[in-house]
């Protein structure tokens, strides 16, 4: 396992100026929220040097208020592997010495990665990491939105797995309704961890599962060479699981026979320039026609199922999205059909 802290820079207890900073390959990377700060005022008054140069930028990817963190990049030609970044905003400032990411890739090796963010249901990444591992995943970026302990760091002390401590606030504390902490972690995964290094990236939970059926998820991604992959997931829940976290995934469940309209996406990390929760939010210009390929779980290669029983707030998912509890749902045959599930050895 490796094991990272991002460098972070508050301006007061709930303010972030940004979530994170990287140098990898010759640019600086700034994660910042997106409905602190306008474009304008940024550009003239955040001003970054390294080696008394002042660093200009080259490409600034405005976010959603709601959900998608803005990701602004600056030119940083040096020789040196360590570098001290000068940075000041306004009457904010801070020195950072960062060291120069530079990426080899071994497409082969690294073809497709996954990340999540997650709090209270780590404990469910045995199962997680076990399931995924039979699909492919050649590694794992796991945002642990609080602070590492030990006893947290045991759960994920695996070989293809950095565990990155993400200890920002998940909904924002200044402006209602804004998701805080996943809308830094899904760019950071992105540009830090994706860009340059994996072929694909693929952003879903602990409670959502793939199951293959004729193919694997990775031959599918190698012969329609997808922009991004959309994927569209079903409530599942099963009579089997009893104790948290479980062992084992069920072989046999209740799933709804209409998919949700919160899917999860896997995506190609050089052609995407920012991603929200449920879809891409920025798409390069000449890849936004031919972008995207669509399976959803009533059919085709794969299925994808959404088990709430495994989400921290599984009684209020029940009740809205897979109302099997009741007495008139659970014999319904349009709404409720059996799936069963052959694991693979």
């Amino acid at each position: 396992m490796i094991y990272i802290k991002p460098n972070e820079f508050k301006i007061n207890n709930y303010t972030f100026l940004f979530f994170d900073i990287f140098h990898k390959n010759n640019k600086l990377h700034l994660i910042i929220p997106s409905f602190t700060y306008k474009e304008e005022d940024i550009r003239e008054n955040l001003i970054i040097t390294c080696n008394d140069k002042k660093l200009e930028i080259i490409e600034y990817h405005i976010g959603h208020m709601r959900e998608v963190s803005t990701v602004i990049i600056f030119d940083c030609i040096v020789e040196n592997n360590k570098n001290l970044f000068k940075i000041n905003y306004l009457e904010h400032n801070t020195n950072i010495e960062l060291e120069h990411i530079q990426t080899v890739v071994d497409k082969e090796k690294r073809f497709l990665a996954l990340t999540t963010i997650c709090k209270n249901d780590y404990q469910l990444f045995d199962l997680f990491y076990k399931h995924y591992n039979k699909i492919g995943i050649d590694h794992y970026f796991i945002y642990f939105n609080s602070i590492v302990t030990d006893k947290v760091k045991k759960v994920f002390d695996k070989e293809n797995v950095t565990l990155i401590e993400w200890n920002v606030p998940y909904r924002c504390k200044v402006k209602r309704g804004v998701m805080h902490g996943q809308g830094g972690q899904m760019q950071d995964a992105l540009y830090k961890y994706g860009k340059d290094n994996y072929e694909y990236m693929m952003f879903n939970d602990f409670d959502e599962y793939v199951f293959e059926r004729n193919t694997s998820l990775k031959n599918v991604l190698r012969e329609k060479a997808p922009e991004w992959l959309i994927i569209f997931n079903q409530w599942a829940y099963s009579s089997d699981i009893t104790v948290f976290p479980p062992k084992e995934l069920p072989t046999k469940f209740k799933v709804a026979n209409v998919i949700t309209s919160r899917p999860k996406n896997i995506y190609r990390t050089e052609h995407i320039n920012l991603v929200a929760v449920h879809g891409p939010y920025k798409v390069k210009n000449k890849y936004r026609k031919q972008h995207k390929y669509i399976i959803h779980g009533l059919y085709g290669f794969f299925s994808f199922f959404h088990f709430y029983q495994l989400s921290p707030k599984r009684k209020r998912r029940m009740r809205t999205h897979l109302t099997i509890d009741t007495e008139k749902e659970k014999n319904n045959p349009n709404y409720i059909r059996e799936y069963r599930h052959k694991q693979k050895d």
